[in-house]
């Protein structure tokens, strides 16, 4: 035994998770750089910055053209709104409250007028008083007070639901523009002139786009100036369809379509903060989580298991140990449902016999103490010198068998260690459940965990569901339910984004030449506003996919963690360990964090401040002429924005100033790189062999305590698998990792423990979680996850017929069986498909003749072809194949995979002595085959298909040896020893390649196979 007490009375208590280092020199030694001021409980910016970072500098003049729109608006309407005639049109803030929720009513009647210019005339004046009537404000605080104060009329006015209508009718018409040809024919009038021409189509794209533009902007500073409120989310979730699933289909409907000029970025920001502010921020996920706990009545976390927990799986490894060390103290061992059982959430499902799937895990130690009993009575190796004297510790002890059989106190001592610091996830739980539930579906019997729960003492409690945490947990549901069909496109294009941000495009002026040629930026010549705003966009685009993605996995994991392992299957598909790594490997992280992107004087507020107000004489040009443009850390030159742009706050140590949204861009993406690959042994080998570390360690340079704290997690779990030179190489960062990360009970993270055994069984673990996850989509949302690999498909609920369901469909979910009488033998099935019946011919035959395939024997020695033998007429006169239709018969006698059985006289089917038979997928053997090793259809009642893992190098495996087997029966036909029929399983190969993708949109073939 390991020693689990032993071990634990030498294990250093390490400080509290994020916490500094415990040398106090080391802080105060001025060497060292200050820490960065940079929380991690966040969920966004300031407001102000929110609001800046959604308008790009370069659009800076079209925001004031939506004042100039509200003047000519107020100008037309004002004399049939019976205003007075003392007040002048335009006027605003001087207006009683009344008289404003007149006027905003007015506006948002006119959003589905038919005439173009009057729709978007009246949504720009919208938009302009949504943007905080500027042309009356004298300040930034005056005008982000109107702002919200339009913005809370709006929405109580119904204002919300307005604008996304208006929104889906702009998006609808824009899809519709780009599904249309660039260019049409002549038509047939005496002219002759082209119907329709790329440039015509390229002005209206451009109109499409402003109005839709538009409406982003609205519905932007609603959700942002109202965030934080109830009422909002409730009215979100109350559109239909919701605003975050209808965003997330917008952006997966952008891989198909050209993107060019269409706001992605603002609909990227508006995807995040509805998100944000539909399900809440950190806070609302420290209480659902425990909300969730609470349902599934799992006790909460132990003082000792917050110092050093174990898991199910430890126990597991523990018992298994202490039985191949023991082997006499197995009758001491406990069965049935405990604690550890959970342990084999992920593990391989066991193969299905008899049609009956055993609800006991796997035993691996069982298999641990055979072996090491016949080791323990093997004789000795013979020892030399010094070793006659030494123990083998490979060896088990064998202890002796007293009348009452007792174990060592220091095993005792142990076991309550173990559960002592265990904790039971939530995420186990869920998993391990879902286990249970298709095991018990596979056998066919009804689903019930009530017995685990009284051996685990688990009793699920149900709160009451009136709470706001509880709505939020219904509301992830209904949102998942919603993006099930159009995640994957979504996933693709948000990574497609991150990717198009690290290529090296933009202007070609003198910046970003000598940024190409490496020169640092506080050394390059002075950028351009329009390269200031193509770096500022890159990172402000960054921020928002990078909190959408961390976001959504956070809420999948706390609602359940098949949803949140789906999530993270697709981006792992989409290669997104490999998209984070370069995006840190072609930046110096511990650069851009403090970089500064800025041109205050065309921000948004600063811009409305000195051009959009009424009484202002400036132009962009004289603002541009007084403005020094640099980028990089260059924060002395600018003084007077620290306040604002640092977030400073009363803190100790002394303050950095640093970019929000770099910074954040950066936790992000480390948050999201950790929880995809945290406990999966088989995606820490590919950060492995994309040496990971070598990038992860320059991370390491940025002054924040939680990002270092993230990045020596993720090398900790690599360590065991990086050799003993990077190990003897790096010793300062496993000091790092022993002095600020949290240690399990058999932390073996040094290099310890089998890892040979682990990286086989990561596969299979990889595996089970995949078949899991399509189980619970098709289970609880009718929805067939797509299998690696294979295209997307719909979201309706899956008919039960063979025709609908594809090979890994089949493999792991067999048929239901069916009923003497559902099919009658002999006579042709009109409600089967061809498909279909081609992959139960096996089922077929055994149905059609009632003679179970185990009874056939081996034929003649005699190999006639079935042509040349005299073949006896069936009793009833009809032919051979009058059972099948004429369809059928054409894909039988094309199928390259069908051979006929000789015909003999001493072996028939159903009475129907020589009667030609065809089996599918057959080949000749020598060997003789017993029953037990025959193989069992789905048809048979007491059989039931195991379950197979889908593996694209199985398949090829498989499909290369049915061609040598059928080469080799051709050879061996003649031979004179007998032939044994061996029915090998289906492998579906497409006889033909599939459908390339569709032009234009996202390329996701870089992503997905890694070209």
């Amino acid at each position: 035994m390991a020693g689990a007490g032993e071990r634990m009375r030498s294990t250093r208590a390490p400080p509290e998770v994020g916490a500094a280092p415990a040398t106090k020199e080391e802080t105060k030694d001025k060497s060292l750089p200050p820490k960065i001021a940079f929380s991690l409980d966040d969920d966004a910016d300031h407001v102000a910055n929110e609001l800046e970072e959604f308008y790009s500098y370069v659009e800076a003049p079209l925001v004031v053209e939506n004042c100039a729109s509200w003047r000519e608006w107020s100008e037309a309407k004002w004399p049939t709104l019976r205003m007075d005639s003392n007040i002048p049109p335009g006027t605003w803030i001087t207006l009683a409250a009344p008289v404003r929720r007149r006027l905003l009513q007015r506006l948002l009647d006119s959003l589905d007028l038919q005439a173009h210019e009057a729709r978007l005339s009246a949504s720009h004046a919208l938009l302009y008083h949504l943007q905080g009537s500027f042309g009356e404000t004298s300040s930034e605080d005056e005008q982000l007070y109107w702002m919200r104060e339009n913005a809370r009329m709006v929405f109580e006015l119904g204002g919300l639901e307005d604008i996304f209508v208006a929104c889906k009718h702009a998006c609808w018409r824009h899809d519709w523009l780009s599904s249309l040809p660039d260019f049409l024919p002549e038509g047939a009038g005496p002219s002759k002139d082209p119907v329709f021409t790329p440039q015509d189509k390229a002005a209206l794209m451009e109109e499409v786009n402003m109005e839709v533009t538009v409406h982003f902007s609205q519905l932007y500073s609603l959700v942002e100036l109202l965030r934080g409120d109830f009422m909002l989310a409730e009215a979100l979730m109350a559109l239909s369809p919701s605003l975050p699933v209808y965003l997330f289909e917008l952006v997966a409907n952008l891989r198909e379509k050209s993107i060019k000029g269409f706001p992605v970025k603002k609909l990227v920001l508006l995807l995040w903060k509805s998100v944000l502010a539909t399900l809440g921020g950190h806070k609302e996920l420290v209480r659902c989580k425990e909300l969730m706990r609470q349902r599934e009545g799992l006790p909460p976390k132990t003082p000792a298991a917050k110092k050093c927990s174990a898991s199910p799986s430890d126990i597991r490894h523990f018992r298994a140990e202490l039985a191949a060390k023991y082997p006499t103290l197995a009758p001491l061992q406990k069965r049935g449902l405990e604690s550890e059982a959970i342990g084999y959430a992920t593990q391989a499902l066991p193969l299905l016999s008899n049609g009956d799937a055993t609800t006991e895990p796997p035993s691996s130690a069982d298999e641990e103490r055979v072996a090491a009993v016949k080791a323990a009575t093997a004789p000795p190796p013979v020892k030399l010198g010094r070793q006659k004297f030494q123990t083998d510790q490979n060896r088990p002890y064998v202890l002796p068998l007293p009348p009452q059989l007792m174990t060592p106190l220091v095993i005792d001592e142990a076991r309550a260690l173990y559960a002592e610091h265990l904790y039971i996830s939530t995420s186990a739980w869920q998993t391990w459940c879902t286990r249970e539930s298709l095991l018990n579906d596979l056998q066919g019997s009804p689903a019930s965990l009530s017995d685990a729960m009284a051996a685990l003492h688990i009793s699920p409690e149900t709160p009451a569901d009136q709470g706001e945490d509880a709505r939020r947990m219904a509301w992830v549901d209904d949102m998942y339910r919603g993006l099930l069909p159009s995640l994957q496109s979504a996933v693709i294009v948000l990574l497609k984004l991150v990717l198009a941000t690290t290529t090296s495009g933009g202007t070609s002026s003198a910046y970003m030449r000598a940024v190409a040629e490496g020169t640092p930026s506080e050394q390059a010549p002075a950028p351009t506003l329009e390269d200031l705003d193509i770096v500022r966009h890159r990172e402000i685009l960054n921020k928002g996919i990078s909190a959408v993605l961390l976001l959504c996995l956070q809420w999948f994991k706390v609602s359940h963690a098949l949803k949140f392992e789906y999530l993270s299957q697709m981006l792992l598909d989409s290669n997104v360990l490999l998209l984070i790594l370069k995006l840190f490997g072609l930046q110096e992280v511990g650069q851009t964090t403090q970089w500064r992107t800025e041109a205050h004087p065309f921000g948004f507020f600063e811009y409305c401040r000195v051009v959009g107000h009424y009484n202002s004489t400036a132009t962009p040009q004289s603002i541009l002429e007084g403005t020094d443009l640099r980028i990089g850390r260059v924060w002395e030159a600018y003084p007077n924005d620290l306040p604002r742009l640092r977030h400073t706050q009363e803190r100790d140590i002394p303050q950095q100033a640093y970019s929000w949204r770099n910074m954040a861009t950066t936790v992000n993406l480390t948050r999201i790189l950790y929880q995809v690959c945290k406990g999966k042994v088989h995606r820490i080998l590919l950060l492995v062999q994309y040496k990971s570390s070598a990038i992860l360690k320059r991370v390491l340079s940025v002054p924040h305590d939680g990002l270092e704290l993230y990045v020596l997690k993720i090398l900790k779990c690599q360590i065991p698998y990086c050799g003993r030179k990077w190990r003897q190489s790096n010793m300062s960062i496993i000091t790092q990792i022993y002095l600020r990360c949290r240690p399990h009970l058999r932390d073996e993270w040094t290099g310890g423990g089998d890892l040979d055994a682990e990286v086989e069984a990561s596969l299979s673990g990889e595996q089970t979680i995949r078949t899991l996850i399509q189980y619970y989509n098709r289970t609880q949302y009718q929805f067939l996850a797509p299998v690696a690999g294979s295209s997307a498909e719909s979201a309706a609920p899956k008919p039960s017929t063979e025709t609908e369901r594809d090979a890994f469909e089949r493999d792991a979910f067999p048929a239901e069986r069916k009923s003497a009488a559902s099919s009658t033998p002999g006579r042709y099935i009109n409600n089967m498909g061809v498909d279909g019946y081609l992959d139960m011919y096996e089922d077929m035959l055994q149905e059609m003749f009632a003679v179970p395939l185990e009874s056939l024997e081996t034929p003649s020695t005699d190999p006639t072809p079935p042509s040349s033998a005299g073949a006896e007429t069936p009793e009833d006169g009809r032919s051979d194949w009058e059972h099948l239709s004429p369809r059928e018969m054409d894909v039988l006698s094309r199928s390259p995979g069908i051979m006929p059985v000789p015909s003999t006289k001493a072996h028939t089917l159903g009475g129907t002595p020589g009667r030609p038979k065809h089996i599918r997928n057959v080949s000749w053997s020598t060997p003789a085959v017993s029953d037990n090793e025959r193989r069992r259809v789905n048809s048979s009642p007491s059989a039931m298909r195991p379950p197979l893992h889908w593996n694209m190098e199985d398949l090829v495996e498989d499909a290369l040896s049915m061609e040598h087997n059928d080469e080799s029966g051709k050879d061996n036909a003649d031979d004179s020893v007998s032939p044994v029929w061996n029915i090998t399983p289906d492998v579906l190969i497409p006889e033909e390649p599939l459908p390339s993708p569709q032009p234009g949109g996202i390329d996701e073939i870089e992503h997905i196979f890694g070209a």
